[in-house]
């Protein structure tokens, strides 16, 4: 009985991973292959979950089911996997020419379109110390064909018996238009103001370039550096300088479609050694608890090098947040 119910899953794991990936390493993987992006093949597995390989990397692949691709030239094909093309019912398409694959052409259309995600998390004390605390983020991200565009805005807001003891506002604007599978122009647009830090604004418009490791249904990974300009009004007067900056953009669900980790950072060199650097992230875990509500835990910190007189470099903010996504 044990051998025949061993045999019977043996043969429902083939069946359900029928697939077959082969490295020119020799490596023989099976799977389901769920699609291809970023210039990878994502293969479904009961033994790693889902996994990542490189096109290049890639001696055939083995589909017993269509894919949907678009390819590089914005062409939409579909077809089996058979070597290193789909076999359409015109002509093969390598897939080193695919952009983006799916199991249909639904899946493509929806990593397309707006993506919007709002947290907010809040606490109030009463007794012996009145305190209330306000955390309140937004974003919004448009993904067409060739461009992306991000749009954030955050809100803290802190008082203690009745004084504020913070209060800060930002938003921004970032582009990542396409140059090939990996590199992309970078373009951003930043505001911020703090009243506590004297900061009553800092305006940032910079450019560069950016490089996209991978942008997957499992998470996505960019970087970019490039020049900017900083215009600020300060308490101790207005003030404009050139920048040097970089930015990190990362997020990967630990358990597909469920729980993700995200960081992301940012760092401004000014060219005016007495304004130093300032640094930016955000760092956490959001849980997905259906198709729109989410709950999480995150950890801001603001790091300037030379704040104004009296104030602290360093601004942490540890919040319990939940959200609303679609």
């Amino acid at each position: 009985m044990r051998l025949l119910t061993l045999v019977t899953a043996l043969l429902l794991t083939a069946f359900v991973y029928a697939d077959v990936v082969e490295t020119k390493g020799g490596d023989h993987l099976t799977g389901k292959v769920k699609g291809i992006a970023g210039g990878k093949v994502l293969l479904d597995t009961n033994y790693a979950g889902t996994m990542g390989i490189d096109v290049a990397q890639i001696a055939s692949v083995t589909t017993d089911s269509d894919l949907t691709a678009d390819t590089k030239s914005e062409q939409r094909v579909s077809g089996r996997v058979q070597g290193l093309n789909i076999m359409t019912q015109y002509a093969p398409v390598p897939i080193s020419d695919v952009a983006v694959a799916g199991p249909d052409a639904a899946s493509l259309d929806a990593g397309k379109g707006w993506k919007v995600l709002a947290d907010a998390g809040a606490s109030i004390s009463k007794g012996n110390t009145d305190t209330k605390d306000y955390v309140i983020h937004a974003e919004g991200a448009l993904a067409l064909k060739e461009t992306r565009h991000l749009l954030t805005a955050s809100l803290h807001r802190s008082e203690s018996a009745g004084n504020r003891t913070r209060d800060d506002r930002s938003a921004g604007y970032e582009l990542n238009w396409l140059l090939d599978q990996h590199w992309y122009f970078a373009g951003n647009l930043g505001y911020f103001a703090d009243t506590i830090k004297d900061v009553k604004y800092r305006i940032t418009v910079g450019a560069g370039l950016g490089y996209l490791f991978y942008d997957t249904p499992s998470g996505r990974f960019a970087v970019d550096l490039g020049a900017a300009e900083v215009f600020e009004d300060l308490k101790s007067g207005s003030d404009q300088n050139p920048a040097l900056r970089w930015g990190l953009r990362f997020n990967h669900f630990l358990i597909p479609d469920k729980l993700e980790f995200f960081h992301s950072h940012s760092i401004l060199v000014l060219a005016d050694t007495k304004r130093g650097s300032i640094f930016d992230s955000s760092t956490g875990l959001r849980m997905h608890l259906n198709d729109h509500l989410n709950a999480g835990v995150s950890v801001d910190l603001r790091d300037e090098t030379k704040p104004a007189p009296g104030r602290k470099k360093v601004d942490t903010i540890y919040a319990l947040t939940a959200g609303y996504h679609f």
